[in-house]
């Protein structure tokens, strides 16, 4: 039996619009027979639409041929009003050709039944339509609850990453510009970024993609925000701690979830950075007209406790972009359904550079919103560094 919210469908609410008042009493015995008390009368159309604002029926059993307002008239009028797009009417005629039933439900009838009534399927058809109504109320209302589970949970996943006041104060720390944006998809992901300042000099920049989507990929998000902050980097060495962290992740993870991950440790005066990577989308160097890719292959976190990475070195120019992202700005499509890639990525990278010395993340992803399908369908995730 449908239930909404611990009701059934006897609960529920039934208007019954008669201009006989046999009719009328009829009915209502034969619905409060079968257990519905909720029940109210009106004569006419007129009367029906004054008695649905004030009642608020969760169904009409509606005549045709009536004073004043005759059925069709009634049933239109109400489907006018979107709050009764889903209000059962289950017109009852004497007339039954095919054509009359046609016209009952243009006028937006949801069912018909023949006079005299039936009482059998006449409750059968009651309870069939007032049961569908509390299904589609009840899935309507657990949509919204998920919906607002879902809008928390991504507030919840941007609080972890570092807000723009907190970059500005790094950036002037440290001497280099740092940007970053974070966008959560609409069905979460499992992106996730975060800075270390590991001493006066040394900077550290950790950006991690969980595989997957919704609760799972975010919660495996909110995992890694927790290890974090009791497994810091305590070294300079990337890859000892990345194993590490692989290590740690491993117990944490179910089954066959994992993470892409790029860890870099900077040395903001020597512009040297160490660094170890776990198949992570390779970052981008900017140098003048170069490009640089910074290769970060390496086994995905989380999959084997026995995983080694390696630390890499690699020196940043004076006056470098270097640029961490996720793979959904290099997995975007355009209107044609071709993939930006990482050439088209680079591309609009550099025309930023060119136009903008300041604030070139907001003028990356206006651009970007231009050329691909926006919002993205995964996880943003973009850090800016201009060292």
């Amino acid at each position: 039996m449908a239930q909404e919210f611990g009701l059934s469908w006897k609960d529920c609410k039934v208007l019954i619009v008669d201009d006989e008042p046999f009719s009328r009493i009829v009915l209502k015995k034969t619905l409060m027979n079968a257990g519905l008390t909720k029940i109210d009368l009106a004569e006419n159309g007129k009367e029906a639409l004054q008695k649905v604002t004030l009642f608020h029926p969760d169904l009409i059993l509606l005549d045709i041929n009536m004073p004043e307002m005759n059925g069709y008239d009634c049933c239109l009028q109400l489907r006018q009003d979107p709050a009764n797009a889903d209000l059962p009417v289950i017109f009852q005629t004497g007339l039954n050709s095919e054509a009359e039933r046609a016209y009952c439900f243009d006028a937006g009838g949801t069912d018909v039944v023949s006079k005299p009534i039936n009482a059998k399927e006449c409750v059968a058809r009651v309870r069939l339509h007032l049961e569908r109504l509390m299904l589609i109320r009840n899935l309507r209302r657990f949509t919204k609850r998920v919906e607002g589970e879902l809008a928390m949970a991504r507030t919840m996943q941007a609080a972890l990453v570092p807000e723009p006041a907190q970059l500005t104060s790094l950036s002037d720390r440290y001497g280099c510009h740092i940007e970053a944006h974070f966008e959560s998809c609409s069905e979460l992901g499992g992106d996730f970024w975060t800075y270390f300042e590991i001493d006066d000099q040394h900077l550290g920049f950790l950006v991690a993609d969980f595989a997957g989507h919704g609760i799972a990929a975010a919660l495996n998000a909110f995992r890694l925000h927790t290890l974090l902050s009791r497994t810091p980097p305590e070294s300079h060495d990337p890859g000892k701690w990345l194993s590490s962290l692989n290590t740690h992740l491993r117990k944490l993870l179910p089954v066959g979830q994992f993470c892409t991950a790029f860890f870099g440790i900077l040395n903001c005066e020597t512009r040297v950075m160490d660094y170890a990577a776990a198949s992570s989308p390779r970052p981008i160097l900017l140098h003048g007209d170069k490009a640089q890719v910074i290769d970060s292959h390496g086994m995905f976190l989380g999959v084997t406790p026995m995983a080694d990475y390696e630390t890499r070195r690699i020196l940043i120019p004076e006056d470098a972009h270097l640029i961490f992202y996720s793979d959904a700005i290099t997995e975007a499509r355009n209107l044609n359904d071709k993939l930006l890639g990482e050439a088209g990525f680079v591309t609009l990278l550099q025309q930023t550079v060119k136009v903008r010395r300041r604030e070139r993340v907001p003028y990356f992803l206006d651009q970007l919103s231009q050329k691909v399908d926006y919002p993205l369908a995964d996880d943003l995730t973009l850090v800016w560094l201009h060292i």
